[in-house]
């Protein structure tokens, strides 16, 4: 089943080199902030950005010059107005080219980008999402898809993306939940020229929740987002416990309040019997959409398993980048309220200032290191000044801080693949962890994997390792990081949110 949309361009946060004066790309990776610029595809819309505001103007035209032709070839132009020109790619050949544009007589520096025949990215609010896309019952009954409206099996989504190009519609898979669903359509979106449109069919049973994840494949890219899927239709049940009314107003692009306590633990072992702990402690207060909400809470589907790469050699050379933010809203408002006390019940209280409170342990053996003085439990939040949040008090529970299992250094062989172990005993589900290993003790970064911080382990491939020589002095850091959903007392403060790290940084034994 085939429905029209109307797509609205939104502007969000950039980093533009200076020299370019712009950001070219997909018109669904730049409203996503996604890192992926440059790459266009013929026949899709793509936007350009430019640095400063209000320098566009409806006369506006944009050129391609394909890489070995002397000749340019016009883009439509669909929309140019305030800071952004939008416009659909000419059928140019593949391979890179040079793109140049043009308003009210000033013509643009030349600038670099790549034609491919197919890189879909799915029109979403911020990296991960939420996705523009929309319910329809099995009786034909439209609504806009999000955490209010979930969809439920049974129901078809229907999806929107640039960039499926030249890629054969049965080329499109969709996994929801990790469960492969029917695509009824894919192909491009009637009456929306460049703009892409992806049907498929909700099977029973599937995974609930506010952020069931969704793949979407195609032989060039794959992308990841979340659905919002109930069995019945119902609002989804928010980790933070967020009302129907609270889920409704982050559909609509609503701010909410929510205060984040963030808690830091870092071992640090030099050697095995000099060995401290630093942890931080803050706690802010925010009004957040419903894409910041999803940074917090999405769990990736790649979360599940590990990958490591090693990290090449930066090109030396002279930049600068400049932040842009052309008009839109931001993500969340307020300034961090720092001043007050955060407390355990019945301990000492913790003054939270700016920057975060940091308390120190003793040196100590690797065997016996300090305990953690941040604990979970029932804790209490009491500004030091008139603040519209007061008093907040909840419960929460936290994992034990990661340990790297061994001694310190760590004895790491080269020419063969060597397991990493740490402690994943109480980890809860999607807290992630990275492993780091560094050419010398806080220098350049060399190997770095990804992994499910349950997982445990990790195998560090041997020419990964290729590169480490003995004697220099190399280091090893493992992170994990995740969220945690505070508990509030019965008619206590807003909705409260832990974000937690734990990292055990040693040095290396190179063999």
């Amino acid at each position: 089943m085939r429905t029209s949309m109307t797509i609205r361009i939104a502007a969000f946060v950039l980093l533009l080199p200076l020299s370019a004066l712009a950001q070219v790309g997909n018109v669904a990776d730049i409203l996503a902030r996604s890192k992926n610029y440059t790459v266009l595809v013929p026949g899709e819309l793509a936007t350009i950005w430019n640095y400063g505001s209000e320098l566009f103007a409806a006369t506006a035209t944009v050129r391609l010059r394909p890489s070995g032709q002397e000749s340019t070839v016009s883009a439509r132009v669909v929309e140019a107005n305030g800071a952004r020109i939008t416009f659909l790619v000419p059928q140019v050949p593949v391979g890179f080219a040079q793109l140049i544009w043009e308003t009210e007589g000033n013509s643009s520096e030349w600038s670099r980008v790549e034609i491919v025949p197919s890189d879909l990215a799915l029109l979403r609010t911020g990296n991960t999402g939420p996705l523009r896309a929309q319910n329809i019952s099995p009786s034909g009954k439209l609504a806009t898809h999000g955490l209010a409206s979930p969809a439920q099996p049974g129901d078809s989504v229907v999806l929107w993306a640039t960039g499926l190009g030249s890629a054969p519609p049965d080329s499109v898979k969709v996994l929801l939940g990790g469960v492969a669903q029917a695509i009824l359509f894919a192909g491009p979106a009637p009456g929306q020229p460049g703009v892409e449109q992806i049907n498929f069919r909700v099977s029973s049973p599937v995974t609930e929740g506010c952020y069931v994840p969704l793949t979407v494949q195609t032989p060039a890219r794959t992308s990841d987002s979340f659905l919002s899927i109930t069995a019945n239709g119902q609002p989804c049940r928010h980790p933070l416990l967020l009302s129907d009314s609270s889920l409704s107003r982050l559909d609509a692009g609503d701010l909410l309040p929510l205060s984040l306590l963030k808690f830091s633990t870092a071992l640090d072992a030099a050697s095995a019997d000099k060995t401290f702990r630093e942890e931080t402690i803050g706690f802010y207060s925010y009004r957040v959409a419903a894409d910041w909400l999803a940074e917090l809470y999405f769990i990736s589907p790649l979360a599940a398993g590990s990958s490591c790469t090693a990290i090449p050699v930066p090109v030396i050379g002279i930049g600068i980048s400049l932040v842009l933010v052309p008009g839109q809203s931001p993500i969340f408002t307020g300034t961090p309220r720092f001043l007050g006390e955060v407390r355990p019940l019945n301990a000492p209280a913790t003054s939270v200032t700016d920057p975060p409170a940091t308390i120190l342990s003793a040196d100590a053996p690797l065997s016996r290191p300090g305990v953690p003085l941040v604990q979970g439990g029932s804790w209490t939040w009491t500004p030091a000044t008139s603040d519209t949040t007061g008093v907040s008090s909840f419960d929460f529970r936290l994992p034990p801080p990661v340990t790297l299992s061994g001694g310190s250094p760590v004895r790491l062989r080269r020419d063969r693949d060597q397991q990493i172990v740490w402690n994943a005993v109480d980890v809860p589900v999607g807290f992630a962890a990275k492993l780091a290993i560094y050419d010398r003790r806080g220098g350049r970064k060399v190997i770095e994997c990804n992994i499910s911080a349950m997982q445990g382990s990790v195998t560090l491939p041997a020419p990964l390792m290729a590169g480490l020589q003995p004697g220099q002095g190399a280091s090893m850091t493992l992170e994990v990081t995740g969220t945690i959903t505070a508990t509030p007392h019965s008619g206590s403060g807003m909705a409260t949110a832990i974000s937690w790290r734990s990292s055990d940084t040693r040095p290396m034994d190179v063999q």
